[in-house]
C-alpha cells in the first residue's frame, strides 16, 4: 500500500495530461504507441491509442514484450531497439525522462543489469533518448514537455508519406501562405518524418507567423 501511494504522489499528472492530449489531437486514431507500462494505461485511456507494453502484463507473451523492451532499450546501438519497433508496429515511442539515470532496484536499468562500462552505456538508446535525442538516426523527435519525448519511428513508409504531405502542403501555401489548412498538412509530415530538414525549416518559417495555430515544434 505504501508503494502505491507513493507512486500515486510522485506520478508526472499534469505532464501525462498535456501528452495524452497531444496525442488525441494530433496523432492518427490507429497509431501504435510504445512506452514505460505504468503511462500506457493512461496512453490507452485518455490518448485513445493502441499500446504494445500493456499495464497488466500476466500472460507469458506480454511479460516477454516487456523484457524485450527493456533489454534492447539498453543494448549498445539502436539496432535492436529499433528492430523491436518495427516487429511490434509501433509508429511512437514515449521516453520518460529520468528513465536512463534511475538506478533503483524498480528502475528498467537495474532489471536490465545495465552494469556495462560507461562508454558502453552512451551507446545505447536509452542514453540516446535521455541525453543526445538528435543523434538518433531511426527516431525523430516530435514532441517534448517537462516529463515525457514523443519519437516518431521512422521507416521507408513514413519518409514516403512526409514526401507526399509536404508536396501537398507546399501547394498550399503557394495559393494562400497563411493557410490552416496548409498548416495541418505540413505538421502531418512532420509527425511521419521529424528529421526531414525541409519540412522543419518550413515548420520553423511558419512558426513566426502562426505560432497560435501550431502545435509543438523545436
Amino acid at each position: 500500500d505504501s508503494f502505491v501511494l507513493k507512486f500515486a504522489e510522485n506520478f508526472p499528472y499534469k505532464e501525462t495530461r498535456s501528452l495524452t492530449s497531444w496525442i488525441d489531437h494530433y496523432t492518427d486514431k490507429d497509431s501504435v504507441f510504445l512506452a514505460n507500462f505504468p503511462l500506457t494505461g493512461s496512453i490507452l485511456a485518455y490518448g485513445g491509442r493502441s499500446v504494445v507494453t500493456h499495464p497488466k502484463y500476466e500472460d507469458e507473451d506480454s511479460r516477454k514484450i516487456i523484457r524485450d523492451y527493456i533489454s534492447s532499450l539498453f543494448e549498445e546501438g539502436e539496432e535492436s531497439f529499433y528492430r523491436f519497433c518495427f516487429e511490434n508496429g509501433v509508429d511512437f515511442f514515449v521516453f520518460s525522462k529520468g528513465t536512463y539515470a534511475d538506478r533503483t532496484v524498480y528502475s528498467y536499468r537495474y532489471v536490465a543489469g545495465m552494469e556495462k562500462p560507461l562508454p558502453d552505456r552512451e551507446k545505447s538508446p536509452a542514453f540516446l533518448f535521455e541525453n543526445s535525442p538528435y543523434r538518433l538516426r531511426y527516431f525523430g523527435l516530435c514532441f517534448e514537455n517537462e516529463k515525457y519525448r514523443v519519437f516518431r519511428v521512422i521507416t521507408e513508409e513514413s519518409i514516403k508519406r512526409s514526401s507526399a504531405l509536404f508536396r501537398e502542403a507546399m501547394q498550399i501555401f503557394q495559393e494562400d501562405g497563411s493557410s490552416v489548412e496548409g498548416l495541418n498538412v505540413l505538421y502531418g509530415a512532420f509527425l511521419e518524418n521529424p528529421q526531414s530538414l525541409a519540412v522543419r525549416i518550413l515548420l520553423r518559417g511558419k512558426k513566426k507567423k502562426m505560432k497560435s495555430l501550431l502545435p509543438h515544434v523545436d
